[in-house]
């Protein structure tokens, strides 16, 4: 989420500046905040004490920082609704900009739907719902940790060499022991 409103504040913040606008002149004072708050939610870590009033204390902890961090992201947000609403009725305002900006605002708005969820909520949030870059949307999380079987892994690195050379390599066992590699 700090990614998407901090491109919405940036963008925005620009805008204003070059307009000789007020608005924002503190935009770099709100992302200085913003963060702030986002890595006091994303330090605190679940408990892993044994007693149940210590896992609830801590739990409680991290669901009042995540709420912190999400309510002044959305008092952003509608702050930036405001500005938008004044650069749109005075048309000082290009439709390009407008839309990168809405686009971000609507991933903010997603990502603060799904903290809620997650976090506060504690539902898990399915993979289809995920998107891992705000920036390169194609994006997919491939794998997760540590492959347990070390053949298949071996096997996709001879793969990605087979495609790398052309699929010419001679000595497959080689490779899959990691005596031998291909090189051009």
């Amino acid at each position: 989420m700090f990614d998407a409103i901090r491109k919405v504040i940036t963008l925005v913040a620009r805008v204003c500046d070059g307009l000789r606008m007020s608005e924002w002149r503190q935009s770099a004072y709100n992302l200085r905040k913003l963060k702030r708050l986002y890595r006091t939610a994303q330090s605190l870590k679940r408990s892993r004490a044994k007693k149940k009033e210590k896992v609830e204390e801590k739990r409680a902890r991290i669901a009042k920082a995540h709420r912190q961090y999400i309510a002044q992201a959305e008092a952003y947000l509608e702050k930036v609704r405001g500005t938008l609403d004044v650069l749109l009725s005075t048309n000082r305002l290009s439709v390009i900009t407008y839309d990168t900006i809405k686009h971000y605002m609507r991933h903010a708005e997603r990502q603060i739907d799904q903290i809620r969820r997650r976090v506060l909520g504690g539902e898990k949030i399915p993979h289809s719902e995920k998107i891992f870059s705000i920036f390169e949307e194609h994006t997919e999380w491939i794998s997760k940790g540590m492959s347990c079987f070390k053949r298949n892994w071996n096997f996709s690195l001879f793969m990605l060499a087979l495609y790398q050379c052309g699929g010419k390599h001679e000595k497959e066992e080689e490779f899959q022991s990691g005596t031998k590699s291909c090189h051009h």
